[in-house]
């Protein structure tokens, strides 16, 4: 079969619509890679996603063609020696420079893998890059010595990529389970060169860099794929009007009144971390698994909640946390004193003041957690935790030995589970709605 003589240049306008965490190895400073104060995401950190949703493609689908495209795109060939890959992936730099005002610092616990809960301890902070940041994303696919068939599937595979990249299936950095790394795709332009032509041909050797002017512009809908791996999305809507904290660390003051302890803030909104969900779900499902199934492993657990081994990554889970947003411009304070455990009585001048957090009925709080995979006692566990979330039996964030946390359940929804969305509604802690088949899920945990 004939080569191609084709190149195609891709550029992706996208901005990230969550946080970025792409480390730079140094743990002791901020842990950001940031280069002349802009984020910074590397030509070979897009190939190895790239690599990974071919690899995950191959899999699904088993055919020949695909085999001889991996070789190609991740430059191995028959006899396991290194070539040139047939993409090439630009380094990207963020348009705005990174302030210190775009960094983000959140404080995370250490997770006991067998209990599910965290270490006594060991808790760390970690910063980010906050979201809104836009990058110009360039890549080709050099084919002129790829036959024909090979560049097309390429270019196909790639496109597909693309939309997962929009769709928020694949993302950028670290904390993927904790819904960073997310980006919006605004502009999708691309550009084929065909180099027995001598204009195109004239055109690429004089161009220094891929320009959108050049490109056309394309729609993304037209790049989805046919074979993706299911996911199933969990939406949870309540509200809590007797207040709940997510502590952001402590303002000192300078008055009699007494310090305040301040709620969690980022881009002026106050937000609850997807850490602090995933965190306080984590334990809970750990303790009715370990409940039912005494004599089993937390194997299963694990992977879809994910592990670390030695302090490092061990394995990437399948359950994704994304960020509450609260539409809140100011908070209430309350005035509280701290008690002496041993006396039962009030120390002497330690008057402090809190930021509480209170949410009504009309701007619920919105928990998402995507699955990815059709796993349903995973999904009877998570949803039984939300239940018990929402009638009262499970908190979250700090003073609920005080009555905070405590949210009251408007709604679970389950969207791509059946080809009709699920959803139960609260009701005087009564279920309406599809409850024979939400009890349905919830059974398949003992089975």
């Amino acid at each position: 079969m004939r080569n191609s003589n084709k190149i195609k240049q891709y550029l992706l306008e996208v901005t990230t619509r969550s946080p970025l965490r792409v480390g730079n190895g140094n743990e002791e400073s901020i842990g950001v890679l940031l280069i002349d104060n802009h984020a910074f995401i590397s030509g070979t950190s897009i190939a190895g996603l790239f690599n990974s949703f071919l690899l995950k493609k191959k899999k699904m689908q088993e055919n020949q063609l695909l085999e001889e495209v991996y070789k190609e795109v991740s430059g191995e060939d028959l006899r396991n020696k290194k070539k040139e890959s047939a993409i090439y992936f630009y380094d990207n730099y963020s348009k705005e420079q990174v302030t210190e005002k775009d960094l983000i610092y959140r404080d995370h616990l250490k997770i006991d893998g067998k209990l599910g809960s965290n270490s006594s301890g060991q808790l760390f902070g970690e910063y980010y890059v906050s979201k809104g940041k836009s990058f110009e994303i360039r890549f080709e696919v050099r084919g002129e010595n790829l036959k024909e068939d090979y560049y097309n599937e390429i270019c196909k595979c790639l496109q597909e990529f693309i939309y997962e990249l929009e769709d928020g299936r694949i993302t950028i950095g670290s904390k993927a389970t904790f819904g960073f790394g997310k980006l919006k795709v605004k502009g999708c332009y691309l550009r084929e060169f065909c180099l027995k032509d001598i204009e195109d041909f004239k055109d690429y050797i004089n161009q220094k860099n891929i320009c959108r002017d050049k490109l056309e512009k394309k729609d993304i809908k037209e790049f989805k794929g046919k074979y993706s791996e299911q996911e199933i999305k969990i939406i949870f809507k309540g509200y809590c009007e007797d207040g709940l904290i997510i502590k952001d660390g402590v303002k000192k003051s300078n008055d009699e009144k007494g310090d305040i302890i301040v709620s969690h803030k980022e881009n002026n909104k106050y937000i609850i971390p997807s850490s602090s969900i995933k965190g306080v779900l984590r334990a809970y499902i750990y303790k009715i698994y370990r409940t039912l199934y005494p004599e089993n492993g937390e194997e299963e657990l694990i992977e879809f909640f994910g592990c670390k081994v030695n302090g490092k990554e061990g394995k990437k889970g399948r359950l994704i946390f994304e960020d509450c947003e609260i539409n809140i411009k100011e908070l209430p304070i309350y005035n509280r004193i701290k008690i002496d455990r041993f006396t039962g009585g009030v120390y002497s001048g330690s008057l402090f003041r809190e930021e509480v957090i209170t949410v009504d009925k009309n701007n619920p709080l919105e928990f998402v957690i995507k699955v990815i995979e059709k796993n349903e006692k995973i999904l009877g566990l998570i949803i039984l935790a939300l239940r018990d979330m929402a009638l009262g039996y499970l908190t979250i964030g700090s003073g609920n030995n005080v009555g905070y946390g405590r949210i009251k359940g408007i709604s679970i929804e389950i969207q791509g589970y059946t080809s009709d969305n699920l959803k139960v509604q609260f009701k005087n802690n009564k279920l309406e709605g599809n409850v024979d088949e939400i009890n349905k899920i919830i059974k398949s945990i003992k089975e």
